[in-house]
Order: C-alpha cells, then structure tokens, then sequence
C-alpha cells in the first residue's frame, strides 16, 4: 500500500456542511475534481490531476477499506464510508465519502465520488473501527460493501438484521407451514384415537388433517404473494436506484402493483428526466465533443462550461443530496491547463 509522507497528527476540520466531488478513470487517477476538493487536500487541482486518488491516503487507513470499497465498485455496486484523506501538509481531515460507478450503455468508464463532512460520533466511531481492523483485534469487525460486520457471537441481532429479506420471508413461512403440519399430524393422532376410543366413525380425524394441509399452503401462498408483489419489486427499485446513480438508463419492469408499481414508475421518470437534461447539456454546449485548453489565466484551472457541468452532475446527482449542495462548484478537468 502507499504510504504518503510527512504526516502531521493535526486535524483539519472542514466547515461544516461541507461537499466536494472528484472523478477518476477505472485505474483510480484523477479526471476531475472541484474547487471545494481542490482546498481541502491543500494541493492545486494541477497537482491533483492525472495523479492516483491513493495519493490523498493517509497511513492510518486500512487496506481493508480501500480493498472493500474497489471489490464492491468492480461489481457495479455504489460504495459509502469514513475516510481519513492526508493533506499536503501532512495534516488530516476526514470525509464520508460516496463513490458511484459512472456507466454508459452498460459500461463502467469511471468512479465518481462525493465527499461530505461527517459529523464528530461518525468521526469517533470510524477511529475506533479502523484502530480495530488495523490491530487485527481479536472479534474485530470486518467491512462489507461499506457495512461494518461484527461476528455473529458478539451480535446475533445484527447478524440476523443482515440476512437477505427474502431469504428470511421464505425461512420463516416455510417454519410456519412445518409448524401447521406438525400439528396437523399431532391433532390427526389424538383425534384417531379418540374415535377408535369411542368406536363411532366419525370425519374429526379427516377434518383435523385437511385443515393442517390448507392453513400450510395458505401460509406458503401468502410468503409466495409476499415475495412477488412487495420483495421482487423492492429489489427492482433498489437496481433501478444504483442504475440512476450511475448515470444509466434504467428499464422499468411491468411485474410491479400498487403503491410498488408507482415507487417505479417515479424512479423511471427521474431516470429520463435526468438523461434528458444530460443529453440537452451535451448536446448545446460548445464543449461537448472536445474540451480546449482554456488560455492562461491567474487562475489554478478555469472552469468549464456551465451547461457542461449541468449535464455531467444530472448524470450522477440522482439519489444523493449532497451533489445537490456541489452542483453550482465549477468543476476542473484533466483536459484543461494552467500556467
């Protein structure tokens, strides 16, 4: 892992809200970054461009971390989590960072990411989490796709929590449907054995037994009904979410009812209208196809086109709110150039 010297055990505290926004290629260098960025690294966004992300790691982070965050990038799934970024001057600062996959007919062509401020228990915790995994503490926790996993023996409750929905919907209907049966078959017995006590025939045995077998398949026609109507579109929606986050256009399927159907039918109308503002920005702005080299100016980089940058946060901007505050930053590009 790279390790960025000098470090300086002096926090730098960013104001609070606080958003910045950087994108790099699928090898982790620097494309874009904005201004907010550009000052809290304390490096110039000439410096910053071009170069690797992992020159902003500071060695307190674990590999861990980072190994998680690209295991769930490279799988097309967005990534949240505390980071600890090192300065120039070797000063730290922490953010909580979002990074998004930015696809384009189905390819992955870029990593974006947002950087908030955390608030200070964020802070605290993350400190401890890491001390932890670096340490190598013996039940520490462990992250996945940026959820922090403890041991099933330490937090049963969480463990469980974890469990996929559906796989938990099926266990429990299938639990509850061997339960109506093992009675059945218990009520079945006990009332054979009364009739045979009484010697009158009689239907009880029968009934007993019929009624067991229909409440068993009620209670796996309702899991069944659970599953398609509310679980199967839940995680349709979830796709089509990290799909608008990305910058995709999205399907909307037509398996989907009520109030599951109009929770899709939302995510697709934001889907288009953010492609569509995207594809206008692109298409208006005299920058769209290539990006020149602005001439020299006072200024570290000069921002680029209005519309341009428009179009390229509609593209990421979809479910995270602090893009919104980023939005009117300029942003700088690794096309452009500085005296």
């Amino acid at each position: 892992m790279r390790v960025n010297l000098p470090i300086r055990n002096a926090e730098h505290v960013l104001r609070a809200p606080s958003a910045m926004t950087s994108q790099t290629d699928l090898d982790g260098r620097i494309t874009r970054v904005d201004r907010a960025f550009a000052e809290a690294s304390g490096f110039t966004a000439t410096e910053l461009l071009g170069q690797s992300h992992s020159v902003l790691r500071h060695p307190d982070m674990p590999p861990q971390a980072f190994a998680d965050m690209w295991e769930s990038l490279e799988l097309g799934l967005p990534w949240t989590g505390m980071v600890k970024n090192r300065r120039k001057n070797g000063e730290f600062y922490w953010v909580l960072s979002h990074v998004t996959p930015l696809r384009r007919h189905g390819r992955t062509e870029g990593y974006h990411s947002v950087h908030s401020t955390p608030e200070r228990a964020q802070v605290k915790a993350a400190e401890s989490l890491y001390g932890a995994i670096r340490e190598a503490r013996a039940g520490a926790p462990t992250l996945h796709r940026g959820e922090v996993l403890r041991p099933a023996w330490r937090d049963p409750v969480g463990f469980v929590r974890r469990l996929p929905v559906r796989g938990r919907v099926r266990a429990v209907t299938a639990a509850a449907a061997l339960l109506a049966l093992v009675f059945g078959a218990v009520g079945w017995q006990e009332a054979s054995r009364l009739v045979a006590a009484a010697g009158v025939p009689t239907w009880l045995p029968a009934g007993v037994a019929t009624a067991a077998g229909l409440i068993a398949l009620a209670i796996v026609g309702l899991g069944q009904f659970m599953d398609r109507a509310v679980l199967r579109p839940l995680a349709q929606a979830a796709a089509m979410a990290r799909g608008i986050a990305c910058g995709e256009r999205m399907p909307c399927g037509a398996e989907a009812q009520a109030e599951t159907r109009h929770l899709l039918q939302a995510l697709q109308q934001m889907n288009a209208k953010l492609l569509s503002i995207a594809a206008d920005g692109r298409a208006t702005s005299p920058t769209a196809a290539v990006m020149p080299a602005p001439p020299p100016g006072p200024e570290v980089a000069q921002p680029v086109d209005f519309v341009e940058r428009t179009a390229f946060q509609a593209n990421i901007a979809a479910l995270n709110a602090a893009v919104e505050a980023a939005r009117a930053k300029p942003l700088f590009l690794a096309t452009e150039t500085s005296p």
